[in-house]
């Protein structure tokens, strides 16, 4: 498939990536992970992701998101995300080669979901290689390092 010309700019994301990470946060005990992510193009001037996350000690199920990356004019790129825990986040961020950034606008929770107050994304591909850190504010907690993964694509 032909990517459209405005998703160009985030077209080094199209994919099948799989490997796993690690999380951290002063709310949780330190955890590890695998995780699905893939991402399309389905011929608008947008992306689509879903991603999934499992417990490499025991395989359970952890986090689960699916979203659209809308590249925009001069780098910039909005990221509408809906996470399997009951929130809805939008973020703004910047294409620059293949390193993305995002900073969180704006959240909303379901009514039973935990409040996050702020979150910060970072992507990097290199080759078949993609690198992600995720910062969040959270609990009282000013921002800080929460997740980090590498994937591979998968050929």
């Amino acid at each position: 498939m032909t990517v459209n010309p405005a998703a160009e700019p985030i077209g080094f994301l199209l994919g099948s990536w799989r490997g796993g990470g690690r999380g951290i946060y002063p709310t949780i005990a330190d955890f590890e992970f695998t995780e699905e992510l893939t991402v399309w193009h389905a011929g608008g001037g947008w992306v689509a992701h879903v991603q999934k996350t499992n417990a490499t000690d025991d395989g359970r199920p952890l986090h689960s998101e699916m979203g659209y990356w809308r590249p925009k004019e001069n780098g910039v790129v909005e990221l509408v995300v809906s996470h399997s825990f009951g929130v809805v986040e939008m973020s703004v961020g910047r294409v620059e080669d293949t390193t993305l950034e995002f900073r969180s606008t704006y959240f909303i929770e379901t009514p039973t979901a935990k409040k996050i107050d702020a979150a910060l994304r970072r992507f990097s591909v290199t080759g078949n290689e993609l690198h992600y850190e995720v910062d969040m504010e959270f609990g009282g907690h000013p921002l800080q390092h929460h997740l980090r993964a590498d994937l591979e694509r998968e050929i």
